[in-house]
């Protein structure tokens, strides 16, 4: 009982600790090129706009992709990912962009 509470413990250290490090990592990257060119470029500002509206959209294209459609049963499962990742990404970028071109829209998803 003691070994698995231990073992439990070691576990939640470790992913904490990977946690930890890697947004320290992703912290210090990020500061390291703002500091070095000075601003952001315009396409990754605009970019960053469709964020949430991508984040919304992909999890609805993939649950529609995966659940009621035979795509899951027509490829391989190797390869499903990718071609749920290629489609989400696509799909949920093109309607972001034609949400955002209404004021709703806009006021919705930033």
């Amino acid at each position: 009982m003691i070994d698995k509470g231990i073992v439990s413990l070691l576990r939640t250290v470790c992913k904490l600790t990977t946690g930890i490090s890697g947004v320290t990592a992703l912290y210090v990257t990020v500061n390291y090129f703002l500091k070095r060119k000075g601003a952001l470029s315009h396409y990754i500002v605009e970019f960053s706009a469709y964020c949430f509206g991508i984040y919304i959209f992909q999890q609805f294209i993939l649950k529609y992709l995966y659940y009621y459609t035979e795509l899951p049963h027509a490829v391989s499962p190797a390869i499903l990912p990718w071609i749920g990742f290629a489609a989400a990404l696509t799909g949920s970028y093109l309607l972001t962009y034609l949400m955002r071109r209404t004021s709703t829209g806009r006021n919705l998803i930033g």
